[in-house]
């Protein structure tokens, strides 16, 4: 056995679903993984568990650069990974998407005076599933009250055309994806998620890791 320290580092943690127990993923350097795998046996075996006071542990806790799969998220921020239903149902759906819209300021506010409660004001296309009495799923932009009004009144070429609306829904729909997988994984920038913390939340929830772009699968 060689006689130098094998330093692992926490890569992910996890919950096991209906239990209190919690998943630890270690990144183990590859010359030392063989030798690791033999002292833990099989999968599941207990092999020990350490208690250190939080403020010593930062002390010797190697630091991490900061954002430092920066790539990977740009990678998964241009592809088409939120384009799963899957993924935007885990995310909240389309009530936790209009929630937000209405947390946002008004999208069309260069075109007339701005006034009341921000709404979710639709963006109705047969191609999005638009119809009689039918608001779509995540085709909404943030409006005030005046100008949900006018967008009634007068429909969108009031208050900026069709083709602005529908480039405001796209841009819309991305942010909130963004700010949601944020929020659902806990972290201030996706920069500072692992490709395998990403796999490990696809995998609690349903969602096939083969969406993910390339950066993240490992190919």
């Amino acid at each position: 056995m060689s006689d130098k320290a094998v330093v692992m580092t926490i890569d992910a943690v996890r919950t096991r679903a209906g239990t209190n127990e919690a998943i630890i993923s270690l990144a183990i350097p590859l010359e030392h993984a063989g030798m690791v795998a033999g002292l833990m046996g099989k999968i599941g075996r207990q092999v020990a568990v350490a208690m250190a006071d939080v403020n010593t542990a930062k002390k010797i806790e190697p630091s991490k650069p900061k954002h430092q799969y920066g790539n990977e998220a740009r990678d998964l921020r241009l592809s088409s990974f939120f384009n799963n239903p899957r993924v935007r149902e885990v995310l909240g759906g389309d009530k936790a998407f209009l929630e937000w819209i209405r947390q946002q300021s008004c999208a069309v506010k260069e075109f007339g005076v701005c006034g009341g409660d921000i709404v979710a004001m639709h963006v109705r296309r047969v191609a999005n599933g638009s119809g009689t009495g039918i608001k779509p799923e995540f085709s909404a932009i943030p409006g005030c009250h005046n100008h949900h009004s006018l967008q009634h009144q007068k429909g969108e070429s009031s208050v900026g055309g069709r083709e602005h609306w529908d480039k405001l829904q796209r841009r819309y729909l991305d942010d909130w994806c963004w700010h949601a997988i944020k929020k659902h994984m806990g972290v201030e920038s996706m920069g500072d998620v692992s490709p395998l913390s990403m796999r490990l939340w696809c995998d609690d929830n349903g969602i096939a890791v083969g969406t993910l772009p390339a950066a993240y699968r490992g190919d």
